[in-house]
């Protein structure tokens, strides 16, 4: 039992430290969208917005499961 119990305490312990450690992930700054962008895509699920250069289809892209709505079209 007392095996048990420390290799139980010897990983939270180790999985503690190995967190704590770990250095921070800064997040980068959204960058600004060129004017030569022809469509622009919003996510309606989550707010994500897309910059298309060029299109592969008809359709819009999916995200969250839900295909994406045109917001912005520029020739």
């Amino acid at each position: 039992m007392a095996a048990v119990l420390f290799t139980f305490f010897a990983r939270l312990g180790v999985g503690y430290f190995k967190e704590a450690t770990r250095p921070v992930v800064q997040d980068e700054p959204a960058e600004d969208v060129p004017t030569s962008i022809s469509l622009t895509y919003v996510c309606d699920m989550c707010g994500l917005e897309l910059a298309v250069v060029k299109v592969a289809k008809e359709k819009g892209p999916k995200h969250c499961g839900e295909e994406m709505r045109l917001v912005v079209e520029r020739d």
